[in-house]
C-alpha cells in the first residue's frame, strides 16, 4: 500500500472510531429516539470535532508514523491528540455561540480514546500474529523456466518462503504454477513490491541471455531494497543461519533455545549505552518501559549510569563489542539491538588503527552476524555524515557520493555495507549523524560547540580553526531520540535504509558557531586562525528523515549552549575541561597505553 495513503486510512479509521463512539454516547445517556430528534445538533458537533480533529492531528502529528507497535510515546501522541482537539471544540462553542452538551461530549471523549488505543493494540496483535503463523517473509519468483519447476516441485522451498506469486513475461496473468499464480510481468515488478510488501525476490535466470537486462533488473531489485536470491542459490539451501534454521538440532535444542527469551517485545540492547548520546537513549527507552541491556567496557568510567544503575528494567553487561561471548551475551534475549559502541572520532581513531578496525568494523561483522543468528528484530547502526567528508555539490542526501578523509569515516562506510549486505534475517536501519553537540551526563569536551563554549566560559578565550568549513549539527538529546523513532517506525520504513540525523536548519560554518558563543560571552577574546587543520567541509540535507520518520529537533545552538552553561554552574566540576575524561582522545590514548 502506498505510505502516503496509509496514513489517510488511518485517519478515517478514526473518524469513524469517533462516530461510533458518538452514538453510543447519546444513546447510552438518553436514547437512539433522542439522536433522531436531535441529528441537526449532533451532526454540527461531530462537524466542529472533526475540524478540531485534523487541526490537532497536525499540530501532534498524530499520523506521521504507522501503527506499528502501540509504545507509550505514540498513546500519549494519541491522548494529546484527543486533549487539543477536546480544548479546539470548546473555543469553537464559544466564539460560534453553540450549545454543547457537555455530558455527552465527555463521556464521547473517553469512549473515543478507548477504542482509538483499542484499534492500535488490535493492529500490533493482529501484526505479531501474522508474523508468528507465516514465519517467512513474503517472497516472489521471476521467471517460468525449468528451474522454477524443480525448485517449486520441493516442498521444503515451498515451505521455506511465504511465495506471494509469480512474475513473468510470457506467460498470462493467473496461470497456475504448482498453485502459484502469476501475478504480472517483470514490468510489474515495482508495483507488486510495494503494494504486497515483497521482501525476497528470487530470480530464476530468465534474463541470462542478455546482459543488459539482466544488469538493469538486477539494479531495479537493489534500489528496492529487498534481498535477492536466484534460483540456484535457493535449491542449495540458502537459508542463513539462525536459530529457527537449527531447530531440530537436539544439541542446539539442549544448549541454546531454552536459554533464549520467548517473549522479548520490549527488550532492546544498547552497546556503548553509557556513553554520550547512549546514556540519553538509554534512559529515553526506560522511561518508555523498555527492559534495557548495556553492554559497555566502561573505558570512560561509570558515572553517566549513576542515576538508573539500579533500575528495575536495566541491565548492565560489562563487556567488549569486539568479544564474540560478550555479544551472544547481550544480543540474545533482545528484539532490537542499537550499535552505538565504536571509536567515535577522527583524533581518536587516529591513536591506534588497527585496534579502531578491530572495534569499529571487524566487530560491525560480528555484531551483524549474531543478530541474525538471535533473529534480532532491527539492528539499528550509528554511522556519521563525516563520511561526505569533503564536498562542495550542495546539500548532500543519503545517496550522495561519499568522499571519507579520515579512517573513522571509511570504518564508518564499510560497516554500513557489511550490515546492508549481509543482514539476512535482522532488518538494518543506518543513522548517519550530524556533528554532536550539548550537555550528557558522559560529558565531552572534543566536540567543537562544547569545546569553543568551556574555553569561553572558562579561560575568558577561543579560537577557531579554518572557520568557513560547514558542518551540520545536532544535540545528543536528539540523535537519542531520533535511534528511537527508527526502532519504533515501521519495519518497511525502515528496512535498509540510511537517515542523515539532523535538521536543514542546523547546518554553520564554524566561524558561524564562534560568532554564537561569542554573543553568549562577548567579554571573551575570540580568536580566528587562518588554518584548517580539518579538511571535512558539507552541508546536509535532513528531508528524508523529517518526512519519512517525522524526526523534529527539540534543540537548536542556543539552547544547547544554555544548558550547557546552567549544568556547569551547578557542577564546578565540569568546568576542569582538561580532564582526560572529558576528552574520548586522552583517555583512549591512556587506556591504549596501559593495554
Amino acid at each position: 500500500m502506498n505510505e502516503k495513503i496509509k496514513p489517510i486510512i488511518k485517519f478515517l479509521i478514526d473518524i469513524a472510531i469517533s462516530l461510533f463512539s458518538l452514538i453510543i454516547s447519546y444513546a447510552f445517556l438518553y436514547s437512539f429516539k433522542f439522536i433522531g430528534n436531535n441529528s441537526i445538533d449532533i451532526i454540527s458537533m461531530f462537524s466542529l470535532f472533526v475540524l478540531g480533529y485534523i487541526i490537532s492531528s497536525y499540530i501532534t502529528k498524530n499520523y506521521a508514523s504507522i501503527w506499528a507497535y502501540a509504545s507509550l510515546s505514540e498513546v500519549f501522541r494519541l491522548a494529546s491528540n484527543v486533549f487539543i482537539s477536546f480544548l479546539i471544540l470548546t473555543i469553537f462553542s464559544f466564539v460560534f455561540s453553540l450549545e454543547i452538551n457537555y455530558k455527552a461530549l465527555i463521556l464521547f471523549y473517553l469512549l473515543f480514546s478507548f477504542f482509538a488505543a483499542s484499534v492500535r493494540l488490535l493492529r500490533r496483535f493482529i501484526k505479531e500474529r501474522e508474523d508468528i503463523l507465516l514465519g517467512t517473509k513474503k517472497t516472489i519468483i521471476v521467471g517460468i523456466n525449468k528451474k522454477t519447476n524443480e525448485f517449486l516441485k520441493n516442498p521444503h522451498n515451498r515451505n521455506s518462503y511465504n511465495i506471494i506469486g509469480i512474475l513473468d513475461d510470457k506467460y498470462d496473468k493467473g496461470k497456475k504454477i504448482f498453485n502459484y499464480n502469476v501475478i504480472g510481468t517483470t514490468a510489474d515488478l515495482k508495483k507488486i513490491i510495494k503494494e504486497k510488501d515483497i521482501e525476497i525476490v528470487i530470480y530464476s535466470g530468465v534474463f541470462d541471455d542478455n546482459l543488459f537486462l539482466k544488469k538493469s533488473f538486477l539494479r531495479e531489485v537493489i534500489n528496492l531494497s529487498v534481498s535477492f536470491l536466484t534460483i540456484e542459490h535457493s535449491l542449495k539451501q540458502d537459508i542463513p543461519l539462525s536459530l529457527s534454521s537449527m531447530d531440530q538440532v537436539r544439541e542446539i535444542e539442549d544448549t541454546l533455545l531454552h536459554k533464549v527469551d520467548s517473549e522479548k517485545s520490549k527488550n532492546i540492547l544498547v552497546t556503548g549505552g553509557a556513553g554520550y548520546i547512549g546514556i540519553h537513549l538509554v534512559q529515553m527507552l526506560l522511561d518508555d518501559d523498555y527492559n534495557v541491556t548495556i553492554l559497555d567496557n566502561f573505558t570512560f568510567g561509570k558515572s553517566s549510569i549513576n542515576q538508573i544503575i539500579n533500575h528495575p528494567k536495566l541491565t548492565i553487561i560489562e563487556g567488549d563489542v569486539a568479544n564474540i561471548k560478550d555479544l551472544v551475551k547481550a544480543v540474545k534475549n533482545n528484539r532490537y539491538v542499537v550499535a552505538l559502541a565504536a571509536i567515535v572520532g577522527d583524533p581518536a581513531s587516529s591513536i591506534d588503527a588497527e585496534e579502531t578496525l578491530n572495534l569499529n568494523y571487524e566487530s560491525s561483522k560480528i555484531l551483524t552476524e549474531i543478530c541474525n543468528f538471535y533473529e534480532v528484530e532491527k539492528l539499528i547502526f550509528a554511522s556519521s555524515c563525516s563520511v561526505y567528508g569533503a564536498s562542495t555539490s550542495g546539500y548532500l542526501k543519503e545517496d550522495s557520493p561519499l568522499n571519507p578523509v579520515s579512517l573513522y569515516a571509511r570504518t564508518r562506510i564499510y560497516s554500513e555495507n557489511y550490515i546492508l549486505d549481509n543482514s539476512k534475517i535482522t532488518s538494518p536501519t543506518i543513522l548517519r549523524l550530524s556533528t554532536v553537540f550539548g550537555f550528557s551526563p558522559r560529558m565531552r569536551y572534543d566536540l567543537v560547540v562544547n569545546t569553543l563554549l568551556i574555553r569561553a566560559l572558562k579561560d575568558k578565550k577561543f579560537s577557531v580553526f579554518g572557520g568557513d568549513q560547514w558542518r551540520p549539527f545536532v544535540h545528543c538529546y536528539d540523535v537519542a531520540r531520533a535511534f528511537k523513532l527508527a526502532i519504533e517506525s515501521e519495519r518497511k520504513v525502515t528496512h535498509k535504509q540510511i537517515f542523515n540525523v539532523g535538521s536543514d536548519d542546523m547546518n554553520f560554518t564554524i566561524d558561524q558557531i564562534g560568532d554564537k558563543i561569542s554573543a553568549k560571552f562577548p567579554d571573551s577574546e575570540y580568536n580566528t586562525v587562518d588554518e584548517d587543520v580539518d579538511k571535512r567541509n558539507y552541508k546536509v540535507s535532513f528531508n528524508k528523515i523529517t518526512t519519512q520518520l517525522g524526526f523534529e529537533k527539540k534543540y537548536d545552538i542556543e539552547m544547547g549552549l544554555n544548558e550547557m552553561i546552567e549544568k556547569i554552574n551547578e557542577d564546578d566540576s565540569l568546568l576542569d575541561y582538561d580532564d582526560k575524561i572529558y576528552s574520548n582522545f586522552s583517555q583512549l590514548k591512556d587506556s591504549f597505553s596501559e593495554s
